[in-house]
């Protein structure tokens, strides 16, 4: 095949000649070997592993965990004066779920 490195390693390269074909170079010449192109590989998604016992409150020292001293209404509330605010009252929420958090074990 016209322009085509010869310097190449020996293996299956695709067919310029032929859409969606491969041809084999044996090292020093084409051969009459072809095959379809083989379709890309897809790329596996990664896997994610949670350990539950971590996420279930903030662990500290010798198995302590916390949990926000807010309840559900009330990260409702601050959540949306923190949209009203622009991100202002952000702060402030922070603050009372960190500071007013509590021992449950």
């Amino acid at each position: 095949m016209p322009g085509v490195n010869t310097a190449a390693a020996p293996g299956w390269y695709p067919d310029p000649q032929h859409h969606g074909t491969q041809r084999y170079w044996n090292g020093e010449s084409w051969t009459a070997q072809t095959a379809p192109l083989a379709p890309p590989q897809a790329t596996p998604p990664p896997q994610v592993v949670v350990n539950v016992a971590q996420t279930a409150g903030h662990q500290h020292g010798h198995g302590a965990r916390y949990v926000s001293g807010l309840t559900t209404g009330q990260h409702i509330f601050h959540g949306t004066l923190t949209v009203f605010t622009g991100g202002l009252w952000g702060v402030v929420w922070w603050s009372k779920a960190r500071f007013g958090r509590r021992r449950i074990s």
